[in-house]
């Protein structure tokens, strides 16, 4: 904003209209420059502690598997019907993966896909 104060911005547009120009833009940036610090102080999720925490699930689906297979081990279909919801899902990964599409996400709850989020051509993305 102080650089657009200066004596040159006024010799070339003209003492109103610098004063209209610059009086817009700075009441636009009071908001968007509060907008952004407080968006600063939020606390993100680092991509280290994203992969912590994904790794720490993985570490409890194995487990999970582990005792499952253990406790059927000598029940081959109750083994299978079980881990049939896992194999699934591997599988959906494993296929969005090498077709390079998106993996969607999965409602905790029920498991359905949730489908992603597509914007309006006015609208921009979700951050």
């Amino acid at each position: 904003m102080n650089e657009l104060a200066s004596p040159t911005w006024t010799e070339l547009t003209g003492a109103g209209l610098f004063e209209e120009v610059i009086g817009a833009v700075s009441d636009a940036h009071r908001p968007y420059a509060a907008a952004v610090a407080k968006f600063e102080q939020v606390d993100k999720l680092s991509w280290d502690r994203v992969k912590e925490l994904d790794l720490a699930n993985h570490r409890r689906l194995c487990v999970l598997i582990g005792a499952l297979v253990a406790r059927f081990a000598e029940d081959g279909e109750a083994r299978k019907n079980l881990l049939a919801p896992v194999a699934r899902q591997d599988q959906e990964v494993f296929e969005a993966l090498r077709a390079r599409r998106k993996v969607l996400d999965v409602d905790p709850t029920t498991g359905d896909p949730i489908a992603p989020v597509v914007p309006t051509p006015d609208e921009p993305p979700p951050a």
